[in-house]
């Protein structure tokens, strides 16, 4: 697996082998070219949050294209072993921060995240857990983008206070965007 675009193109990332599946480079392509063209203002210089993490590969991409700062949270302590190689090996530690703890315990955050990546394990259903966590903790900024990857056969059902703006499938994949009201 590598980084696509930007500053950290064709930069290997390693990830954890043992129960995680990371966005195929095909999936994170289509996801970062929808960004270039049709929400750059969420990509380019913004805050990431990178939820469910794993090898940190959505985030560290959105990073090598022109974000500035990145926080990745994940509670698999392999996924953070490989993360905080990852991370190195892209020289990006100081724009970076990484929370090992559940998507749903997360404490109150002291930055708004202009676009937020959920990538949980398809065989889990706590998405809108973590949604409405996100606004109870202050995660996300006015106009922020949130992106959903889920199986192709899940049927998001998305909290009210959150607009569908557009969902795409690839081979197995879903991509749902979303926005908060």
């Amino acid at each position: 697996m590598r980084i696509i675009a930007g500053k950290h193109r064709a930069k290997k990332l390693l990830a954890n082998e043992k129960g995680v599946r990371p966005t195929t480079s095909r999936t994170r392509e289509a996801i970062f070219n929808i960004l270039e063209n049709v929400y750059p203002d969420n990509l380019h210089s913004a805050n990431i949050l990178d939820l469910c993490a794993g090898s940190g590969a959505l985030g560290l991409e959105a990073l090598s294209r022109g974000a500035k700062f990145a926080t990745f949270v994940d509670n698999n302590a392999d996924s953070i072993k490989y993360l905080k190689i990852n991370i190195e090996n892209c020289k990006e530690k100081n724009n970076t921060k990484i929370i090992f703890s559940d998507v749903i315990k997360l404490n109150d955050s002291d930055i708004k995240y202009d676009l937020i990546f959920l990538d949980p394990p398809y065989e889990t259903n706590f998405i809108n857990k973590c949604l409405n966590q996100l606004i109870e903790k202050n995660f996300i900024a006015k106009n922020a983008l949130i992106i959903i990857e889920t199986d192709a056969k899940i049927k998001l059902e998305i909290p009210d206070n959150f607009s569908l703006l557009n969902e795409r499938l690839y081979g197995n994949t879903k991509i749902s965007l979303l926005n908060l009201l």
